[in-house]
């Protein structure tokens, strides 16, 4: 990685782009959690602040612990930094008792992505910025990588990946930013947050230290890879900690998605790369057109300027795609290639460079590329993912997620009442708001206080319970 000075950001130079797509970041947060690895995570932050490990009861996903308990098996850094919204979540349920305190929990955790990428994406504003990119520039490339990336879709499903996202990509800009103490410190200290986000850094974090070392050996400034190592200390004290009040072992680690070397082992890796790159539910082509197109487009110049960018870059993606194809994984119900989302700032860093398009490119190519790109975020973002994952599998080959979504926009914006799917007609649990209008916390809010009850279900289906109205 190449050290180079740059400009700051700073508060007076934020660009009205960046402002206006953290309003459409707030107004698209789902008000609501769905899915079990955030309840999950949610429940350990609970039992955290009353110093306990231990669930009180088991949940999906969690795994067994030490003396027979139930906990949970991810980061302690996201149960961590849900502690303020949680926080945030009660104080509310104070002030306005109309909804349960459970419900205010989650409904303001739900928004607790919202900064996280939006101070992604000011790094990437930042890192534009530093190369001498113009303000139009900087405008374009926030609304291509805001809107029409997955960027947006996680800037509201509140899984612990955007976490990693920012923190990997901060190390990379602070440490690039110059050789001065406070650069390599902030450098080291956003390393170790991407250490304790999540099991995955543990695959993606020895990529950049890697790179941190190559180049502080080529400058002769070893001193500074001590520094860096140095703020990682606390990082790793906290997961030995936690694996040791969890599992009553500092080094063991549970997963309930990891599998055994033997399978792994026995797994085809060209087979697995074929769904890391083409799968329709997580295949990360047909999710990250934009960010691709534009590495693309970009690329020689950006290797022309900043060598090292293209090296950190590629070496992030084909790292993390060859070791999804060692593993069997699945991105479960959630939206796009979200085990590979910290690759698409890095991707970003050749928007400077992109070249002004003729105007036949723009509309036989980057036009086409930034419409389906900007349905299909949409989609993600309006949508839940379990309808559409239901209709996915029903449909056929090809186009099927296109095909899903499609479907699932029909009804959601249908003037009249349809049918739920039959799969989620069967299980009252499923019969929540988020699958009849879009998935906005002002739409079920709205249509909740509408009702003049909070927990009666909606006008459609019987009533259920308020617990399920997530």
């Amino acid at each position: 990685m190449h050290a180079q000075p740059g400009r700051s950001l700073g508060p007076l130079r934020v660009p009205l782009a960046l402002w206006l797509l953290w309003i459409v970041y707030v107004l698209t947060a789902s008000g609501r959690l769905g899915n079990q690895d955030v309840e999950v995570t949610l429940s350990m932050a609970r039992v955290m602040l009353e110093g306990k490990v231990a669930l009180p009861t088991r949940m999906s996903g969690s795994v067994r612990g030490a003396e027979g308990i139930w906990t949970s098996p991810y980061g302690v850094g996201h149960s961590l930094y849900l502690m303020p919204y949680l926080g945030a979540g009660r104080a509310a349920a104070k002030v306005a008792p109309q909804l349960p305190a459970v419900m205010w929990e989650e409904f303001v955790v739900s928004f607790s992505n919202v900064p996280v990428i939006a101070g992604l994406m000011a790094y990437l504003v930042a890192a534009w910025r530093r190369v001498g990119a113009s303000e139009v520039k900087v405008t374009l490339g926030v609304g291509f990588f805001g809107l029409c990336s997955m960027l947006w879709p996680y800037a509201k499903l509140p899984f612990s990946d955007s976490l990693l996202a920012l923190s990997v990509f901060a190390a990379w800009f602070h440490w690039t930013q110059g050789a001065a103490r406070k650069s390599t410190l902030l450098a080291g200290l956003w390393l170790g947050a991407a250490l304790v986000s999540r099991r995955q850094a543990d695959a993606v974090v020895p990529i950049l230290v890697l790179l941190a070392g190559v180049d502080a050996w080529r400058r002769g400034n070893s001193r500074r890879m001590g520094w860096l190592l140095l703020c990682l200390v606390p990082a790793v004290a906290l997961r030995l900690a936690f694996n040791w009040a969890r599992f009553g072992d500092m080094l063991l680690e549970q997963h309930p998605g990891l599998v055994g070397v033997g399978e792994v082992v026995r797994s085809k890796p060209a087979e697995r790369l074929g769904e890391v790159l083409f799968s329709a539910s997580y295949g990360f082509l047909p999710y990250n057109l934009v960010p691709l197109a534009v590495f693309v487009a970009g690329g020689v110049g950006l290797l022309r300027r900043r060598r090292d960018d293209v090296i950190v870059a590629l070496a992030m993606l084909l790292g993390g795609m060859g070791f999804l194809s060692l593993m069997r994984f699945g991105s479960g119900v959630s939206f796009g290639s979200r085990y590979l989302l910290y690759t698409l700032p890095f991707l970003g860093l050749a928007w400077p460079f992109v070249p002004r398009p003729k105007p036949g490119l723009v509309l036989g190519v980057w036009g086409p590329v930034v419409g389906v790109s900007l349905w299909l975020m949409a989609g993600g973002v309006a949508l839940d993912a379990v309808p559409v994952m239901y209709r996915v599998k029903v449909v056929e080959a090809p186009l099927r997620q296109w095909k899903g979504l499609y479907g699932e926009w029909g009804r959601v914006l249908s003037t009249s009442p349809r049918p739920d799917l039959p799969q989620l007609e069967s299980d009252a649990i499923w019969q929540h708001d988020a699958f009849r209008r879009p998935d906005f916390w002002w739409c079920h809010l709205a249509a909740r206080f509408g009702r003049g009850s909070l927990a009666h279900g909606t006008r459609d289906q019987p009533p259920v319970p308020a617990e399920t109205l997530r």
